[in-house]
């Protein structure tokens, strides 16, 4: 499955559009990386997340979240967009992948 195709997905079980999902994934990434009350253990699980800035892009975050998928049998993931509404993306979300 594309990131495009976890795009739609998202978008369509949380009725909002593609460009509010990676807007709400970007301002949620930004929130948690840039935490400075972030405890050393929220850290060590951010710092394995790959990416090329100081905060990873949702694209980069959604292939992190695959791979692990893979690996692993239960990950959720809550985001909180900036209209207040929450959504979230589980295994589900990825399980044609």
């Amino acid at each position: 499955m594309s990131n495009r195709k976890i795009y739609r997905k998202i978008a369509k079980e949380n009725k909002i559009n593609l460009c509010e999902v990676k807007q709400a994934m970007q301002s949620a990434l930004d929130y948690a990386f840039r935490n400075p009350n972030n405890p050393s253990i929220i850290k060590a699980y951010q710092n394995q997340v790959p990416r090329k800035g100081e905060v990873p892009t949702p694209d980069e975050f959604i292939k992190y979240a695959v791979q692990k998928l893979r690996n692993e049998t239960y990950l959720i993931v809550r985001f909180i967009p900036y209209r207040k509404k929450v959504f979230t993306i589980t295994a589900n979300t990825f399980f044609l992948i």
